[in-house]
């Protein structure tokens, strides 16, 4: 691959194929690794809580973000998509640990 070929395809703007960073398995991967990661900082007693909330509130701001600059018709920076994806993923992290009965 050239640099002339590496050069288009950032040009090109965001992946969309399935499986392509930006595609729809990437939710999935990134709940793999924090499940995974979770699971590995239970050896030290609430640690794991506290990584599996952090981990998941990252993971909800990232696919906001993600789907926002993906589906808009406009192009846009992730600067100016920051607050909404932020926002998004508060309230989807909130209403994931309050909404439980």
């Amino acid at each position: 691959m050239t640099s002339e070929d590496v050069s288009s395809q950032l040009r090109a703007g965001p992946a969309t194929e399935p499986g392509d960073a930006g595609g729809p398995r990437s939710g999935l991967v990134g709940a793999i690794v924090v499940n995974t990661l979770s699971a590995e900082l239970d050896r030290i007693p609430g640690l794991a809580t506290i990584g599996l909330y952090l981990g998941n509130l990252a993971l909800n701001v990232a696919v906001a973000a993600l789907a926002f600059h993906v589906l808009t018709d406009r192009a846009t920076h992730w600067r100016e998509l920051a607050p909404g994806a932020l926002f998004a993923g508060v309230a989807c992290f909130m209403s994931q640990v309050f909404g439980r009965p």
